[in-house]
């Protein structure tokens, strides 16, 4: 059951975190710091426009502890990858 909704809205000054990615030996890591929607949306799209794949990540560190304002089903999609099922091989 999906609880996060696409509408989540957070201050100027959390959309202006640091967002940083690393690989470190091949393992990527990413950082989000307490960045909302806007902030997550435009990171992966330029992840993408590099050529990285943002849902290989070994490591997501997840905005602001994780609240509800700050991520969405979408924006998780993109760089986490989509949700399984509990059946799902």
């Amino acid at each position: 059951m999906e609880t996060l909704k696409e509408d989540g809205s957070t201050s100027a000054e959390n959309e202006s975190s640091v967002i940083l990615y690393g690989n470190l030996n091949g393992t990527g890591v990413l950082f989000t710091g307490d960045v909302g929607l806007n902030g997550l949306n435009h990171a992966a799209d330029y992840a993408q426009s590099l050529g990285i794949n943002l849902t290989k990540c070994q490591f997501i560190q997840v905005p602001h502890h994780g609240s509800r304002n700050n991520v969405s089903p979408s924006v998780l999609n993109r760089i986490v990858g989509q949700k399984i099922g509990i059946n799902s091989p």
